[in-house]
């Protein structure tokens, strides 16, 4: 190699990052990287032993080192990232239920945003939630691949650094308002503590109004590093007041279920209570019942209240474990209305109740309604959240995910769930100092024993 290609790779080098080239060990690359500009690479040069070399390399990493970033914007495979927003557009196009799209033209937004020249993976996502946006479907959104395992460490109960503020779960844009909502509070987290109660609307996070953001972008500010402080402005009906919250540990939630028999005007009552749906909460939910059953107790009251839901298909065994396979709701989604059943077999006929309050949400009021509609329990308490979607994740190569809005919740009679929630066969209200709720449940529990008794005996 003489001196002029020493000069040659140096020219090279600067051209191709002025044309958004990139340059590899392998040389340098063209964009869609059909062929090499410089077929010798980069070990090749340093194999030879000439100062001419090594001072074209140094000037070409100089520049690589210094102004590379000004001009080099392509990184990894050239295209991948107009894949990502072309792979975000078939996952909406093959999983939204609504076929209509809200009215959004779909192919023309294809046209529109798949054809783009994305030369950053942040220009791509900001594609992305642009296309996505035109939906105008706040549940349907876009999260990095970072945002993916915040939110999956939350929905999963696992250890995680928070205020107990778990996205989707606990905080959520409500559908109608498109403001950002308590749905209820997990026990022990300093949001519980703080007195946040279901419908709280979160007005501001460190006086930032939330009126203009989706739930991802709230959910950025609402995390941060331990012991950091978190100030929210809170609406509860007509007042607005504001909360301190310190991020803080949360520890993973070992059990979701738990048990025991009270006595209750003479009798045994069975008392099961379900945070919310866990992949361990099935087993645990198998164990409580059996533990029941050798206690021989008169009825089993069931306590979702502050439930917000969770884990699908744990949701789907549990009702089993009560109902066995039968439908529990109806999915309107692309094609039409279709049953989501229960999966597994029926292990108890014990009577059953079920407590409910305005924390009961999504998979909460899927078991509960499905109760009630096999009368298989009444249900005691106050309407339920009204959360009533069906999402499907779609993951992106590049590990980061599209939530699409799959299908909307009718209860077996046709009544829609979202924004209505699940009617109480027995409305009772809260009051401090005793649990009304329960003990109007196990009144109602026991007289549907002596009932059952006195017409088995005619």
């Amino acid at each position: 190699m003489n001196e002029a290609s020493a000069w040659e790779i140096f020219r090279d080098a600067i051209n191709a990052m002025k044309s958004g080239w990139e340059i590899t060990e392998r040389g340098i690359v063209g964009p869609e990287q059909q062929f090499s500009v410089v077929k010798l690479s980069m070990g090749d040069v340093m194999s030879k032993n000439d100062w001419r070399q090594k001072t074209s390399l140094a000037l070409v990493a100089f520049f690589l080192l210094f102004l590379g970033t000004a001009f080099i914007r392509r990184q990894g495979v050239p295209g991948q990232f107009n894949r990502l927003v072309n792979e975000a557009w078939e996952a909406v196009n093959e999983g939204y239920y609504d076929p209509n799209f809200g009215g959004a033209n779909w192919a023309a937004i294809r046209q529109e945003f798949v054809s783009g020249n994305y030369g950053a993976r942040e220009e791509a996502q900001t594609a992305i939630r642009q296309m996505l946006a035109r939906l105008n479907s706040p549940a349907t959104r876009f999260l990095t691949k970072e945002q993916v395992a915040a939110f999956l460490n939350e929905v999963s109960a696992r250890p995680h650094i928070g205020t107990g503020l778990l996205e989707l779960l606990v905080v959520d844009v409500e559908e109608q308002s498109r403001k950002l909502q308590i749905v209820t509070t997990i026990p022990n987290t300093p949001a519980r503590r703080a007195g946040l109660q279901p419908g709280d609307w979160i007005f501001a996070i460190d006086g930032f109004k939330t009126d203009a953001l989706g739930l991802t972008e709230a959910m950025e500010k609402l995390r941060g590093p331990e012991t950091t402080i978190t100030r929210l402005t809170i609406q509860r009906l007509r007042k607005h007041f504001e909360v301190q919250l310190a991020r803080q540990k949360i520890p993973a939630i070992e059990r979701s279920v738990r048990a025991e028999t009270r006595q209750w005007r003479g009798q045994r009552i069975g008392y099961i209570r379900l945070d919310l749906f866990l992949d361990t909460s099935v087993e645990q939910m198998r164990e409580a019942v059996r533990k029941l059953e050798e206690d021989r107790v008169s009825g089993v009251l069931l306590d979702l209240r502050s439930n917000p839901g969770g884990d699908v298909r744990s949701s789907l065994q549990i009702a089993a474990l009560f109902l066995g396979d039968v439908p529990l709701v109806n999915v309107n989604g692309r094609e039409g209305l279709k049953p989501l059943r229960a999966l597994g077999e029926q292990i108890t006929k014990l009577p059953l109740n079920v407590l409910v309050n305005k924390g009961t949400a999504s998979a909460g009021e899927v078991l509960a309604v499905a109760l009630q509609s096999h009368q298989r329990g009444a249900i005691v308490g106050q309407t339920t959240y009204g959360k009533g979607l069906i999402h499907k994740a779609a993951q992106l190569s590049d590990g980061s995910m599209v939530l699409i809005t799959s299908g909307s919740l009718q209860t077996l009679k046709g009544a829609e769930i979202l924004g209505r929630g699940i009617t109480p066969d027995v409305a009772v209200n809260p009051k401090t100092g005793r649990d009304v709720q329960w003990n109007k449940a196990a009144d109602l529990l026991l007289r549907q024993r002596l009932n059952l008794s006195s017409t088995t005996n005619k």
